[in-house]
C-alpha cells in the first residue's frame, strides 16, 4: 500500500493554518505529487512549503490505538474515525513548532478506536518555513506493538477521478529515465566522479517513485475489478 504526497511551493510561515489559509492551497493544485510508501515524509526537501499525505488507513487489529508524530516544522494528524469521507475527519494529534527525528511521549494521542479491516481516511498536514523538514506517524497497536512510522502495508491509495494506466506509466518512467541517463558524462577527477554520483542517485530515486506510482496504479485497478465483480 502506499499514501498519496502532495506539495505546495513559494507559502511563507512554519504553521498548518498559514498552508491552510493560502490562496494556493485553497485552489487545490499542488505544485508537484507523489506515492509514500509508509506515513513519514522525505528529508530536507526544500523550504517555505506545505504538504498534505493523505490516504485509507486499513487497522490490522480492533481496538485502541496511539498515534505518534515528530515533525519540524509543525504538523497535524487527521482521522475520519467513521470511515473514508475526507470531510469527517478531525484532528487527532499536533507536533507544534519545530522538532527532532525522535519519538517522544508528549506527541502521543489519546486512545483511537479503530476496527480491523474497516477503512479510515487519514491525513497529515505538515508546513515547512526554513532549515531542516520532516515529518512521520507512527502507532501502539492494541496489542501493544509498535509500528513507528506506520508501514503502507496498512494504507490503501486514495481514488482519483483521472488514473493513469500502465502503459502511461511505462512510457513516463522511460522517458524520465532516458533523459536523466543522457547526463551521464565520462570524465576523470573528483568533480566527474561527484557528478556521476549524483546523476546515479537521481535515476535510482526516479526509480523509486515510479515503483510507488505503480504499486498504487495496481492497487487502484484490483480496487476497481473487485467491485465491478460484486
Amino acid at each position: 500500500g502506499v499514501l498519496y504526497s502532495e506539495i505546495w511551493n513559494g507559502i511563507g510561515g512554519s504553521t498548518v493554518q498559514d498552508l491552510l489559509n493560502h490562496p494556493k492551497f485553497k485552489e487545490g493544485n499542488p505544485d508537484s505529487t507523489a506515492y509514500l510508501p509508509g506515513a513519514e515524509s522525505p528529508m530536507d526537501i526544500g523550504e517555505n512549503f506545505g504538504r498534505r499525505i493523505f490516504g485509507k488507513l486499513v487497522p490490522p487489529e480492533s481496538g485502541e490505538y496511539h498515534f505518534w508524530v515528530y515533525s519540524d516544522d509543525e504538523c497535524v494528524v487527521r482521522i475520519n474515525v467513521s470511515g473514508e469521507n475526507p470531510e469527517n475527519a478531525r484532528e487527532i494529534l499536533r507536533r507544534a513548532t519545530f522538532g527532532t527525528k525522535a519519538w517522544s511521549e508528549k506527541n502521543r494521542s489519546r486512545p483511537v478506536t479503530l476496527s480491523q479491516g474497516k477503512r479510515y481516511y487519514f491525513e497529515i498536514l505538515h508546513k515547512e518555513g526554513t532549515g531542516s523538514d520532516f515529518c512521520a506517524v507512527g502507532w501502539t497497536l492494541p496489542s501493544g506493538r509498535l509500528e513507528r512510522p506506520i508501514p503502507g502495508k496498512h494504507f490503501r491509495a486514495p481514488n482519483h477521478e483521472t488514473s493513469t494506466t500502465f502503459s502511461e506509466l511505462r512510457e513516463s518512467m522511460r522517458a524520465e529515465i532516458v533523459k536523466v541517463a543522457q547526463e551521464l558524462k565520462k570524465g576523470d577527477g573528483d568533480a566527474a566522479e561527484t557528478a556521476m554520483s549524483e546523476t546515479l542517485a537521481s535515476l535510482a530515486e526516479t526509480a523509486l517513485s515510479y515503483e510507488n506510482r505503480f504499486r498504487a496504479t495496481f492497487e487502484m485497478y484490483a480496487e476497481n475489478l473487485a467491485s465491478s465483480s460484486d
